[in-house]
This record gives C-alpha cells, structure tokens and sequence, in this order.
C-alpha cells in the first residue's frame, strides 16, 4: 500500500514524502491512518480527482512531521 500511494519517510529530517500517489480506478477515496514517522503519527487522506491526480489531505498530525506531496512534474506541501 505504502508503494502504491508512494510514501516515504525522512524520520531524521521529520518529513513523509507522498511521490506520485496512484488510486486504483474502483477506489475513489482511502483513508491511512497513524502512520509513524519519528515521534509523530498522523493520518492521510486520499481522493481521486477524476482526471487522473490524486489530492492528499492532513487530516491529523500529532507532532510537528511535514508532509510533502508530488503530483507528476509540480512538488507541493499538504497542509
């Protein structure tokens, strides 16, 4: 799972890189909860746009991890 929503922690610099995130077609939306990186753990949502991209969304962060988000050739930071 943690491939196909491309997920990788950076505990030592407190960052989880989301790289390219891919939903297969019959799921439109996936929750991932209390992934641990480092002293934090926070929960990620998932939603298909319907035109190929895949938003991620924060839904809880318990400590101060930065989640950054690339979505083909343009890198963003989730909120």
């Amino acid at each position: 799972l943690s491939n196909l929503l491309g997920l990788s922690a950076d505990a030592f610099n407190n960052r989880l890189h989301v790289t390219r995130p891919v939903l297969p077609s019959f799921i439109s939306e996936l929750d991932f909860r209390r992934i641990k990186v480092g002293d934090s753990v926070i929960d990620l949502h998932f939603a298909s746009t319907g035109q190929g991209e895949i938003q991620v969304e924060v839904r809880n962060n318990t400590g101060s991890v930065k989640v950054e988000v690339e979505q083909q050739e343009k890198r963003l930071e989730a909120a």
